[in-house]
């Protein structure tokens, strides 16, 4: 729901589902760390039913409460084209695209090396959220390069001058 907002240029609808999103995340991280849960991971048959829903849960508040809110706390704006390119918006980016960047990768990691269990819905869910998390990285991933590319190619360090072609063979 947060990538879709933002799809739509609708930032506030992203921050409120994001907000929602972590609140459900933090509720989950907080129940798998709770009592009973301490308890089944000790139960040979549940231990690694558990350590998959507690990595997943984990895996899940660590993009609703670190990653999403970081990346959506900025004031990153499509500049307005008043005829040449500010690169300070995209140099602004960089580091939190680049937090984010690392903080997801280290997520995917979290969830390759998690234990599996045989139960089809964790393993529905973790695929889900497999999916999901691999279109945020790949979203931050072009967003990161191009924050990186474009101050270059304003000319922010020094002026640039570019041939555009274009060729019709109708």
């Amino acid at each position: 729901a947060v990538q879709d907002s933002i799809a739509r240029g609708d930032i506030e609808g992203a921050r409120r589902s994001q907000a929602s999103a972590g609140r459900s995340a933090g509720s989950a991280e907080r129940m798998v760390d709770g009592l009973p849960f301490q308890v089944y991971r000790n139960l040979p048959p549940l231990r690694t039913a558990v350590q998959e829903v507690r990595t997943l849960a984990k895996a899940v508040d660590v993009v609703g409460n670190r990653v999403l809110p970081a990346l959506l706390a900025s004031e990153l704006q499509v500049p307005t084209w008043n005829g040449r390119v500010d690169a300070g918006p995209f140099l602004a980016a960089q580091q939190p695209l680049a937090r984010a960047e690392s903080e997801l990768a280290a997520v995917d990691r979290m969830l390759t090396t998690m234990p599996r269990s045989r139960i089809p819905q964790l393993a529905q869910a973790r695929t889900d959220f497999q999916v999901a998390l691999e279109r945020v990285r790949l979203t931050v991933r072009e967003v990161h390069v191009a924050a990186q590319v474009v101050p270059a190619l304003s000319g922010q360090q020094r002026p640039q001058r570019f041939f555009v072609a274009l060729q019709n063979n109708a």
